[in-house]
């Protein structure tokens, strides 16, 4: 009898340990860098949309091109593994107030209407391809082989 409590014992030890540190799928920061053509992408939307699960992640390009993705909920943390999609923007500048937060989903409502040419709506920079989910070409997977991300557009 006692052998019976050691060994259910030892079993709700160790369901309880990966309860408590996780069986998930982690986290991981990313970092980058957004060409086109070969040439930087300053002030650009970086948007990764999860592949198969609810993953997201936002960054803003640095005027070298460069971007740190991390956890929306938490700055200190990175985004959840897994596949994505890879959506870039760059709103023009005049427009770009009619944006009040590049995350909310009326923003990128209004930046897949962009993609799309309507008038109404702030213009994108970049070829509109790599505004949808549905044509861009863009897909990383995270953690990546290897960092910094090149992510490089092409008109």
């Amino acid at each position: 009898m006692r052998s019976l409590r050691t060994w259910l014992g030892s079993l709700m030890f160790i369901a309880l340990s990966f309860t408590l540190v996780g069986c998930g799928p982690g986290t991981t920061k990313v970092n980058g860098k957004v060409t086109l053509d070969g040439q930087p992408v300053a002030g650009a939307t970086v948007t990764f949309v999860g592949d198969g699960h609810s993953g997201t992640g936002t960054a803003f390009t640095k005027p070298d091109g460069t971007f740190e993705m991390v956890s929306p909920v938490d700055a200190n943390a990175g985004i959840l593994n897994g596949k994505y999609k890879v959506l870039i923007t760059k709103i023009d500048s005049k427009n770009a107030d009619k944006i009040a937060d590049p995350t909310s989903k009326d923003a990128i409502k209004q930046m897949m209407a962009a993609a799309k040419g309507g008038s109404a709506a702030p213009k994108n920079q970049l070829p509109t391809q790599y505004a949808s989910p549905d044509k861009t070409p863009l897909t990383v997977e995270v953690p990546p082989a290897s960092m910094p991300l090149e992510l490089k557009l092409t008109k």
